[in-house]
Order: structure tokens, then C-alpha cells, then sequence
């Protein structure tokens, strides 16, 4: 089928691209946060990468209670916890924006009022699922899946395809032709061909009649 590309949304690609990069980046950093505030454990694959992102303070809780004896009866504050074994769980929670005082009530606070925690800086699991098929997780770190993010950026190219979007572009580029070839013959000035623009919408550049693409864009849109 023939196709003839119009435009490239490249405000969209570029926010496209900044979302992969910026994924990429906070996954990596929260890795390597919980991997440097704790010695049990690495994170190695991607299941753990994911279950890390989906709730970084109680993943980083549970590692701590899993690896250290404690009486299973009694529930456990985290803060005395981590300081009776010189674990530096604080950076851990500065890291990802949480104030120490500023724990859930759950087995991560020793029983202590509930409290609000304030918004996590760190990746969101809802940013991560949105961009998680632009990235693979190769020896304990995320990398940008280059192969995926360039099928994706074809989405961004905008074409004329459908008989009747073609029509409409080639009307359009015959006549930008068409009066090139007349302001170039009768020596039109600024003037006259900044009204031939307007009137039907193209742009100029160094006295030519260019087609508007965005313009044709949203014109054939809904063309078929």
C-alpha cells in the first residue's frame, strides 16, 4: 500500500523518549539505593526489580525481618531494628522520600499512630508498567530496549495512505507547485505571497509556498 509520510510528531517523540530515559534512570537508582543500605541481598532479577519498584519500604522491611532473629511473636519496630544492627535504613528512607518519623502503621512501625506517608520520589509502579516494554533488565540493571522504543517511534510518523488522504496531498502539492512557479514567474513580492499563504494555509520559506504539514495533517485525518 502506498504511503506518503505528511509529518513527524516530534514534541511527542521527544516526551516519549524523555519518559524511557527518565524509567530507566529511577529504576536503576532505587536498585542501587536498596543494594548499598543493606547486605542480605541483591537485586538480580527482574521479578525482584519489580517487586521492589511496586512498594520500595515494605520490600526493603521484609528483606530486613526475613534475615534477622527477632521473636516472631512481637511486632517489630524497624527503627530500633535497624539501629540495633547498625543497618543504615534511614538513608534507605531519605532516599526514597520518606522522613523517618513518617512510617505507615503496619510491621514496619512498631505499633506507633498511623501516619500519611508523603508521595515516594523515587519510580512509581505506574510509571514502570507504562514503559516497562521499552526496557530489559540485564545483570541487576535496567537498560533501554533500543529495538522496541524505535518500532514505537513509528507511531509518531503521520502518513497519507487511504486513497483519499493521498488525493488530498497531492492537491495540495500541485498547487504549491503550481504557484511557486507563478510568484517566481511574475517576481510576486512579500506581500502578495504572504496572501496567497493565507489563503490557503501554507507557510512560507525564502519566498516558496510550502505545505502546512500540520495543518494537512489534521485535514486528512478523518479522510478515507
Amino acid at each position: 500500500m502506498e504511503k506518503i509520510l505528511i509529518r513527524r510528531d516530534g514534541g511527542a517523540e521527544a516526551k516519549f523518549l524523555k519518559a524511557v530515559d527518565d524509567t530507566e534512570k529511577k529504576g536503576n537508582e532505587l536498585i542501587e539505593l536498596f543494594n548499598s543500605t543493606q547486605d542480605f541481598k541483591r537485586i538480580d532479577t527482574l521479578e525482584e526489580a519489580v517487586g521492589l519498584i511496586s512498594d520500595p519500604l515494605e520490600y526493603y522491611d521484609q528483606v530486613l525481618i526475613d534475615n534477622i532473629s527477632h521473636d516472631k511473636r512481637l511486632q517489630v519496630n524497624m527503627n530500633s531494628l535497624a539501629e540495633l544492627y547498625n543497618i543504615p535504613r534511614k538513608e534507605f528512607l531519605m532516599g526514597i522520600g520518606i522522613p523517618e518519623d513518617q512510617v505507615a502503621k503496619c510491621q514496619t512501625c512498631g505499633g506507633g499512630p498511623e501516619k500519611i506517608l508523603p508521595k515516594i520520589k523515587t519510580l512509581s509502579l505506574r510509571q514502570y508498567t507504562e514503559y516497562s516494554q521499552f526496557l530489559l533488565f540485564k545483570n541487576g540493571d535496567f537498560v533501554i530496549n533500543t529495538q522496541a522504543v524505535e518500532d514505537h517511534s513509528e507511531s509518531f510518523n503521520i502518513y497519507a495512505s487511504a486513497p483519499g488522504q493521498i488525493e488530498v496531498y497531492n492537491h495540495y502539492k500541485s498547487l504549491t507547485e503550481t504557484l511557486n512557479k507563478a510568484i517566481e514567474f511574475h517576481k510576486l513580492g512579500p506581500v502578495k505571497i504572504e496572501q496567497l499563504a493565507n489563503m490557503f494555509g501554507f507557510q512560507i520559506l525564502g519566498n516558496k509556498l510550502l505545505i502546512n504539514e500540520l495543518t494537512l495533517a489534521e485535514t486528512i485525518k478523518y479522510i478515507k
